[in-house]
C-alpha cells in the first residue's frame, strides 16, 4: 500500500511538475558590471557559456571572470576577444550559434574552447550581410534600412552593425525591409 501511494505520488508531482515553464537564467546588474544568474540561483564564474538573450534560437558566447563578472571590451583569459557587450567577437564580427530556443546558457563546445571556429554560426538575416549597418530610432524597436523610416528623426537616428541590433533584441522594420 505505501508503494502505491508513494508511486501515485511521484506521478502526481511529475504530472504537475510538466505545467510549469522551467526558469532560466537572467542578467544582474551592479556597480562593477553584470553577472548571469543561472536558473538555479547560481552565477557563472570562470568559463564561458553560450546564450539566447531573447528566446530567438540564436546564442552569443560570453565569459565570466572567477567572480562571475561578464568581461567586456577585452581578451578572455583563454585569448578571445569580446566586445562592450561582452559578446565573443572575431575581426569585429560577433560570434553567434543556432540552439533550441529557449533563453538557457549552454557550455562552449570544446571546439570553440580550442580556437577552432567549426561549431559556431555567424549570422544576422537572411537578406543583410554581417557587417552590414543599420538605424536605429531614438525610442523604437524596429532597426530600419534608412534614417527616416516612417516618423524617425534623422538627426536623433543612430547607426549600428546589424548583428548588434539583433543581439540587442531590436526587430527588422516591416516598412523598409
Amino acid at each position: 500500500m505505501k508503494k502505491q501511494m508513494l508511486t501515485l505520488a511521484i506521478s502526481g508531482f511529475m504530472v504537475a511538475a510538466a505545467f510549469f515553464p522551467s526558469l532560466a537564467g537572467q542578467w544582474q546588474h551592479d556597480m562593477i558590471g553584470m553577472k548571469y544568474q543561472n536558473d538555479d540561483e547560481t552565477y557563472a564564474s570562470a568559463n564561458w557559456l553560450w546564450l539566447d538573450n531573447n528566446g530567438d534560437g540564436m546564442a552569443y558566447a560570453y565569459y565570466f571572470d572567477d567572480q562571475g563578472y561578464c568581461l567586456v571590451n577585452t581578451i578572455t583569459p583563454d585569448g578571445y576577444e569580446v566586445n562592450e557587450n561582452g559578446e565573443w567577437v572575431i575581426d569585429g564580427i560577433i560570434q553567434t550559434k543556432a540552439v533550441q530556443a529557449e533563453a538557457v546558457p549552454q557550455n562552449i563546445p570544446a571546439a570553440a574552447q580550442n580556437g577552432t571556429q567549426e561549431s559556431v554560426v555567424t549570422s544576422v538575416t537572411s537578406d543583410i550581410s554581417v557587417g552590414a549597418e543599420v538605424w536605429l530610432s531614438e525610442t523604437g524597436t524596429k532597426y530600419h534600412r534608412i534614417n527616416n523610416c516612417g516618423r524617425m528623426n534623422p538627426a536623433k537616428a543612430r547607426k549600428i552593425k546589424c548583428e548588434d541590433a539583433v543581439s540587442r533584441g531590436y526587430g527588422r522594420c516591416k516598412n523598409c525591409y
